[in-house]
């Protein structure tokens, strides 16, 4: 999605705001709406429920409610917004346009995942989804600490990179993990 957001920004000419929004659905696109659907689950659950059970219930329901609707807009809008009001990156190097920190967001996104997994107990899903999300707890036993090693100093790379602040890739890494 930042590769998007930065060749339809730059290359193509478009707004940020247009730029955003092409790369918010392309990123829908490659991850399948995996987190989008999580967020709404999540939203609906504990929107709807009013005991662990009733809220996991509501979270296995392949239907989408008033809750993960409004969670999802939202998110999205937002989202957009965002990444629309940081610009388009002019090469200066500087990181602090809507493609590098869409980058720099990814990477740790993504190293919250290993982190989770291999530290928390991943709630065992049941219904309809069940077959698609069980596949985390199997993927729990793969998460060692060299691996998690890995994914961190992967994304301290990526941070460094993409900023060239050392300080602040740790800061951002350490409030990922936190």
């Amino acid at each position: 999605s930042s590769t998007t957001y930065t060749l339809t920004s730059t290359i193509l000419s478009l707004p940020p705001p247009i730029a955003a929004a092409i790369s918010t659905a392309a990123s829908c696109w490659f991850t399948l709406c995996l987190h989008e659907d999580g967020l709404s689950d999540a939203a609906d659950g504990i929107g709807g429920g009013w005991t662990r059970k009733q809220m996991l219930t509501i979270m296995t329901d392949t239907r989408l409610g008033t809750y993960g609707s409004a969670a999802l807009c939202l998110f999205l809008v937002t989202k957009i917004a965002l990444v629309a009001a940081l610009g388009e990156d002019d090469g200066g190097g500087g990181g602090m346009a809507g493609g590098s920190c869409l980058l720099v967001s990814h990477a740790l996104a993504r190293l919250s995942a290993p982190y989770l997994l291999h530290f928390y107990p991943y709630v065992e899903e049941v219904g309809p989804k069940a077959p698609y999300y069980n596949c985390l707890i199997r993927a729990r036993e793969l998460v060692t600490t060299p691996r998690l090693l890995v994914a961190v100093m992967t994304c301290l790379g990526i941070v460094v990179h993409v900023h060239g602040d050392v300080g602040l890739a740790v800061g951002l890494v350490a409030m990922t993990i936190g």
